[in-house]
């Protein structure tokens, strides 16, 4: 027998070779090889080169299971080029084989399948019925919702896959009916996951009654993750609930909470039961809960966050649970704040700093007062979150009396040099010096002694605060530390003149591209793009002659796209070093225009792999129906890395005839990435309504 090796040799040669029934019958046998390597190479070479046909005439194999299986994978690779045949399977004749075609066509989720699956949903076989009822779930089809609830009175399992697929829909349309669903006691713990999806606000109280009234598990965990899950899609929903408990018994609830609050990080009961503590007002658990944020989070992290993007981005626990804290006001009121800053645990003093939300009456109610008495807490994680804690204070009420003595009190705390004898942890020069970042700039003229002290580490800290600063406070201080003979004091200084409005700073920045140091031009360039300042694209071309920066100046002028660079960068290509060359190609490619479009088609030729590539992902960068057709010659390039950035860029591309046929083609690609590019492709083409 051949070895594995000289398997996958010869399958790839029958792969080359003109197709015919030749070609179909290896390629066929290798999808019941004994070895798994060689079997999934069939499975990738038999979605590219056989048609969805013959690969559905195995579907209905119930001899071997193996070759139907290949053959379900196949047709899955296959994507959107497989859907029709598909379709026509699943309307067919044969149960068993039509099941099977509405599984792949759940998988693939391609939106043209769902007219073919909407009326499957009332098939007289269960199983193809409940097969449709789980692909227009994954679907997310909005119009399957009313046939979807007529199916809560189906049979047990069709009732299941049901309740998911309104799950996965998340149409608040399903919200009242799978409540009701929920009593029912073999649908409520199914039910209740699936309103966690929801997330429907007429479902919160519903939901939240029953978290009171039921102790059955794992039920009330399912309850629990649907109001936690509610309250954090729609966090003004939160606020108000502080008052229930004066008026409803909470029952075993707090206990059932205090048992989940110390999971380990990652743990969903826990992060849940804060959430709810937090909304319902449960203030005896408040210890606990930021007890929990301490323990999961950094920290030396800055938990100031806005909660709608922190929900969004599904950001981290310890940051979400202070966010919500902030948003509800449970958290940040004197009477809590002065409650948890007085417990005995360091964990909770540094946790209710970090968690505690202001506004702008915390100025005059004494909560300024509380904090700077923290920063001679005995704790040094206490210390930096009380610093921070002033500077959130100070965004939230900036005309705070007092804030004059909070900015010595952090200035005192920035490093001082070796000499100083200061013994502070670097975690409060760290919060220290983003706190000050959130002063109002009037307050920071106490900085100048320290960016005039000559004491690096001083003068450093000093700029890292103002950088961070708003209305640009003692600019002409930092813009002189530009001159400075010392290079670390230029370095630190540069970042903070690029944050300074005007055109006075972006000269000064340019001057600094002549400085005798190569890593402060570095840095000068590299300020001066984030700047985007169109003017450096001038004095960066005369630094194409200068070995140390040349590189970085390459990137500069693409990042900036820098029409002018164009032909200067064709020009320095043929004599440039290897890194450089790659650079000169991204460059052109975020630069475009015809002289680009022409040099990035050259480099195609080469025989370096990497430039090429690199050219590739610039043409697709440039995608235009001018463009298309060297897209649709790179689509079909034996490299599969050039194949996936033809793909992406056909995706920029109006979905025509063309775009589409070479799209569906590279969803079949025997390279998995190439044909998920191409997938992602299609699926913005024709985006699921």
């Amino acid at each position: 027998m051949k070895s594995e090796s000289e398997r996958l040799t010869a399958l790839d040669e029958l792969a080359a070779a003109p197709a015919g029934p030749a070609r179909e019958r290896g390629l066929l046998a290798g999808l019941t090889d004994e070895a798994s390597v060689v079997r999934e190479h069939a499975i990738a070479l038999a979605a590219r080169h056989l048609g969805p046909e013959v690969l559905g005439e195995l579907l209905g194999d119930d001899v071997d299971a193996e070759r139907r299986n290949s053959a379900l994978a196949a047709l899955e690779r296959q994507g959107s080029y497989a859907v029709p045949h598909l379709i026509k399977l699943a309307q067919g004749p044969n149960l068993e084989v039509a099941m099977f075609a509405v599984q792949i066509l759940s998988r693939l989720g391609d939106p043209s399948s769902v007219g073919a699956l909407l009326p499957l949903m009332e098939h007289s076989d269960s199983n193809i019925a409940q097969a449709a009822v789980e692909a227009l779930g994954n679907l997310r089809v909005r119009a399957a919702v009313p046939g979807l609830i007529k199916l809560l009175g189906a049979d047990l399992w069709l009732q299941f896959a049901a309740v998911a697929a309104l799950g996965e829909i998340g149409d608040e349309r399903a919200a009242a009916p799978l409540l009701e669903a929920m009593e029912n006691q073999m649908l409520a713990d199914s039910s209740a996951e699936a309103l966690a999806q929801l997330c429907a606000p007429r479902a919160l109280l519903p939901l939240l009654e029953r978290l009171l009234s039921t102790d059955r598990l794992p039920l009330r965990d399912h309850l629990l993750r649907a109001v936690a899950a509610t309250l954090e899609r729609h966090p003004e929903l939160g606020a108000p609930l502080g008052g229930l408990r004066g008026e409803r018994a909470m029952g075993s609830l707090p206990g059932y909470l205090a048992g989940l609050l110390p999971g380990e990080a990652g743990d969903a009961f826990g992060r849940d039961a804060a959430t709810v503590a937090l909304a319902l007002d449960l203030r005896e658990l408040y210890p606990a809960v930021v007890r929990r944020v301490v323990a999961q989070g950094d920290p030396d992290a800055d938990v100031d966050i806005e909660i709608d993007s922190l929900i969004d981005d599904g950001g981290d626990e310890a940051l979400r649970l202070a966010a919500l804290g902030a948003r509800w006001h449970t958290l940040g009121s004197p009477a809590v704040l002065a409650t948890l800053l007085a417990d005995a645990d360091p964990a909770v003093r540094r946790g209710a700093l970090s968690c505690a939300s202001f506004t702008a009456a915390s100025g005059q109610d004494g909560t300024l007062e509380a904090l700077l008495a923290r920063l001679e807490d005995r704790d040094t994680g206490v210390r930096a979150a009380a610093c921070r804690a002033l500077g959130r204070l100070a965004e939230a009420s900036p005309e705070a009396p007092g804030l004059e003595r909070a900015a010595g009190e952090l200035i005192a705390r920035l490093p001082a040099g070796i000499h100083s004898g200061q013994v502070l942890h670097p975690a409060e020069h760290a919060a220290a010096v983003e706190a000050l970042g959130r002063l109002p700039a009037g307050h920071l003229g106490g900085l100048r002694p320290a960016l005039a002290s000559g004491e690096p580490t001083r003068v450093a800290a000093a700029l890292a605060a103002l950088e961070r600063a708003r209305g640009a406070p003692l600019a002409a201080e930092v813009q002189a530390l530009l001159g400075s003979p010392m290079v670390v004091l230029r370095k630190a200084a540069l970042p903070v003149v690029a944050e300074l409005p005007g055109p006075e700073a972006e000269a000064l920045l340019i001057e600094r591209l002549g400085d005798s140091d190569d890593g402060v031009r570095i840095d000068a360039i590299s300020a001066l793009v984030r700047r985007g300042a169109a003017a450096a694209a001038a004095p960066l071309l005369e630094l194409l002659i200068d070995d140390a920066v040349r590189y970085h100046v390459i990137r500069a002028l693409g990042r900036l796209r820098a029409p002018a660079a164009a032909a200067r960068l064709c020009e320095l290509f043929p004599a440039a070093r290897p890194h450089e060359r790659l650079e000169i190609v991204a460059a052109l490619g975020r630069i475009g225009g015809p002289l680009a479009l022409d040099f990035l088609r050259a480099r195609l030729a080469e025989a370096d792999t990497e430039l090429r590539r690199v050219a590739a992902d610039g043409i697709a960068r440039l995608a235009s129906p001018e463009v298309l057709p060297l897209l649709l010659s790179l689509a079909s390039d034996p490299d599969w890395n050039i194949r996936n950035h033809a793909g992406w860029g056909l995706g920029q591309l109006p979905g025509s005839q063309a775009v589409r046929a070479a799209l569906v083609a590279l969803a079949r690609d025997v390279e998995p990435v190439v044909a998920r590019t191409a997938r992602g492709a299609l699926a913005r083409l024709e985006p699921v309504g």
